[in-house]
C-alpha cells in the first residue's frame, strides 16, 4: 500500500489491483463473501484506518485523472468499497 501511494503512476496496475482486492463482494453471504470476510476481520483498527486513508487517495486520484481530460468519472469504483472500510468495526 504505501509503495502505491508513493508510486502510483509508476506501477502500471498495482494500485487498481489493490484497489480491486479490498473491494468487498457485492453479496455479503457466500464463498465470495466468506474468503474477502476471513481476509479482512484480519486487519486491526490502525491498518483498518490506513486502508480507508488509501482508499481516499485513490478516489482522489482517480478524480484527478479524469478532471484532466476534462470529464468526471463515469462510476466511482472506489466509493462502494471506501464506505465499506469506513464503517467497518462500527
Amino acid at each position: 500500500m504505501i509503495n502505491c501511494a508513493e508510486n502510483w503512476a509508476d506501477l502500471d496496475v498495482a494500485p487498481s489491483s489493490l484497489v480491486f482486492n479490498l473491494t468487498p463482494p457485492t453479496e455479503e453471504a457466500g464463498s465470495a463473501w466468506d474468503h474477502f470476510w476471513q481476509r479482512a476481520r484480519l486487519f486491526s483498527a490502525d491498518e483498518r484506518a490506513c486502508i480507508v486513508e488509501f482508499l481516499e487517495l485513490a478516489d482522489a486520484i482517480e478524480r484527478v485523472d479524469w478532471a484532466s481530460v476534462g470529464k468526471q468519472p463515469p462510476m466511482n469504483r472506489v466509493a462502494r468499497t471506501l464506505e465499506w472500510w469506513r464503517g467497518f468495526g462500527r
